[in-house]
């Protein structure tokens, strides 16, 4: 079934957001994305924040807390604590008990508890992989930490939970076979879902072109194991790579305003994946950076041309085929 927390047309419910953006004006985002940390416990080679974590900056605990008044003041619907490096690793995370709405994070896992697991509405671990052997050759990490993962896995599903929580596994030329190994490890700690997706990586790069030819076989082994592994919602996904290994649908980057992306310097980026970044926390409020003249700077700067894998492709297929030019005649049902 395609509704489900992974439907690639949301964007068809941001009707409001979408208005204003197409009006120039900017509107509380529909989330907030929030690095609170560039300092991580994996080396994965696929990272796309590589780059952002040799800084290892981690945002000062009076900077979040405020972002987190503002969020609330904005009526932001959801915040998503993410890395950046490892957001298990922030040790001010416990401040996300003030955001008012929708909580989740994207996490390791390598040292999450329930108490913090607990402050969540959904939980997402990267998990990886099916062995410990190719775990352990993926992540870049010491013998042992494959034990401690899953030591905090079963610690955070056992029993009655108020969060659901899922497991993820991005797929690469060295882990696609285990795909099946991952599902029943995660039918055995009885997850609510499973996340499956291709890594990401740069243009021409032979790591590239070989997770671009295992794309259709990573849903299909997806699909067989989660009828060999009943329980667990299996879902892949790779529409975000629409628009980088084909051609892209839409002429023009509009919806960034419908998400915040806030970086452990301070700064803000105008995307998960394309980090021009512009305003600073440390210097000036969340109301008084979004939608001003840097914000705005910061998006004409996006080259298409340029852009990594597109988390906000189908969002811009909305923004310019539904409302832009109507091309579905929304008049008539």
């Amino acid at each position: 079934m395609i509704y489900n927390p992974f439907f690639p047309w949301k964007a068809l419910t941001f009707t409001t957001q979408i208005q204003g953006i197409i009006a120039g004006e900017f509107l509380s985002p529909v989330i907030a994305h929030v690095y609170p940390t560039n300092i991580c416990n994996r080396d994965c080679e696929w990272c796309i924040m590589a780059k952002e974590r040799q800084s290892g900056a981690t945002l000062p605990a009076e900077i979040f807390s405020k972002l987190i008044d503002d969020l609330n003041t904005a009526k932001v619907p959801a915040l998503h604590i993410v890395g950046g490096g490892e957001p298990t690793l922030y040790p001010h995370i416990g401040l996300v008990e003030k955001f008012n709405g929708f909580k989740t994070i994207s996490t390791n896992g390598i040292e999450l508890t329930r108490e913090v697991a607990s402050l969540f509405d959904r939980v997402r671990i990267s998990v990886d992989a099916g062995t410990c052997t190719t775990y352990q050759m993926i992540s870049r990490v010491k013998p042992g930490v494959w034990a401690k993962l899953w030591g905090s896995i079963q610690e955070v599903t056992r029993g009655k939970r108020p969060y659901q929580v899922g497991l993820a596994m991005v797929v690469n030329a060295q882990n696609w076979h285990e795909i099946p190994l991952f599902v029943r490890n995660a039918q055995g700690v009885k997850a609510d879902f499973v996340h499956i997706r291709p890594a990401y990586y740069p243009k021409g790069t032979s790591q590239g072109d070989e997770v671009e030819r295992l794309a259709p076989a990573m849903t299909t082994i997806s699909r067989a194991a989660s009828i060999a592994y009943p329980g667990v919602d299996v879902h892949t996904v790779a529409d975000k790579f629409e628009g980088f290994w084909t051609e892209k649908q839409y002429s023009k980057c509009l919806a960034t305003p419908l998400q915040a992306v806030i970086c452990a310097d301070g700064q803000l980026s105008i995307c998960l994946d394309n980090h021009i970044k512009f305003g600073d926390l440390n210097k000036h409020r969340f109301p008084n950076i979004w939608g001003g003249p840097e914000h705005k700077r910061a998006i004409e700067q996006v080259n298409l041309d340029e852009c990594p894998r597109c988390v906000l492709g189908k969002a811009n297929e909305v923004i310019e085929h539904v409302f832009i030019k109507n091309e579905v005649i929304r008049e008539l049902i």
